[in-house]
């Protein structure tokens, strides 16, 4: 499922949707329908992406400790050690 390395066992999910979903899909769009792109195509591009990779990380959040028992290194499973790793150092 996935091939060798998915995407979902590693943190890069929300980058992976963000470029996808927001920078390709929507300045692609614009390049195949106008033949050109600008700067307004690529802030809302960064809008959308925005968008698609916060609700991904909303749902990675609900799921994490599924994820932590299954193997997943989500982002928010990598930021939960570093903050645990922070908090530790700084005697929280």
């Amino acid at each position: 499922m996935g091939g060798p390395k998915p995407i979902a066992y590693t943190p890069f999910g929300e980058l992976t949707v963000f470029v996808f979903f927001g920078l390709v899909a929507v300045t692609g769009t614009e390049w195949v329908l106008t033949g050109s792109f600008g700067l307004v195509s690529v802030l809302a591009s960064m809008a959308i992406g925005g968008l698609a990779a916060a609700a991904l990380a909303v749902n990675n959040h609900r799921d994490i400790e599924h994820d932590r028992l299954v193997g997943r290194r989500t982002l928010q499973l990598s930021s939960a050690k570093l903050a645990r790793g922070v908090c530790t150092a700084s005697s929280c």
